[in-house]
């Protein structure tokens, strides 16, 4: 004679809700306890009402100087606030056409440049961007302060002190 089938197996009750892709789901609560809203703050808890317990929102901070403005809204934005402590600046937004007989020449404009030298990346690609070594750190920051925001070749550059200078070169992408 056949086999009669098995009983199924009894259900284990569930602790939580969810899915298979997140099986933890939101924890149930015990009935007439508040549900903790996962939309809020820490702490913060949904009441029988349905009304929602909410933060007062914070204060900004207060401002201490004028706005910088978005770069290319105005022709001359605010120069940084650093002085140059080394005589190399970098140049950043670089067209792609310049050389460093380029970037040298428009530099002059602010002191005796000693080198200049177009970044090349991996394969010998250029990588939009320069650095310049002057005769003294008065004449870099005379170009930070001259030279921020001025067209070269069809595109506006900015100058800032350049943060790898004296630290031995190096690196080298790949």
């Amino acid at each position: 004679p056949p086999r009669a089938a098995p009983p199924p197996l009894p259900r284990r009750p569930r602790a939580s809700t969810g899915s298979r892709a997140c099986p933890g789901g939101t924890p149930r609560t015990a009935p007439g306890q508040p549900r903790r809203d996962p939309y809020l703050s820490r702490g913060a808890a949904r009441n029988s009402g349905g009304a929602m317990a909410v933060r007062a929102p914070r204060a900004a901070p207060p401002i201490d100087g004028p706005l910088m403005t978005p770069r290319g809204d105005t022709p001359g934005r605010r120069p940084p606030q650093a002085v140059a402590t080394s005589a190399s600046v970098y140049v950043g937004s670089l067209s792609f056409d310049a050389n460093a007989e380029h970037v040298r020449q428009h530099f002059t404009q602010a002191g005796r440049v000693l080198r200049a030298e177009v970044l090349m990346g991996s394969g010998n690609k250029h990588r939009g961007c320069a650095v310049v070594q002057f005769a003294s750190p008065e004449e870099a920051q005379l170009a930070i302060e001259q030279l921020n925001d001025t067209e070269l070749m069809g595109r506006r550059v900015f100058v800032r002190e350049d943060r790898e200078a004296g630290k031995g070169g190096g690196g080298g992408g790949g």
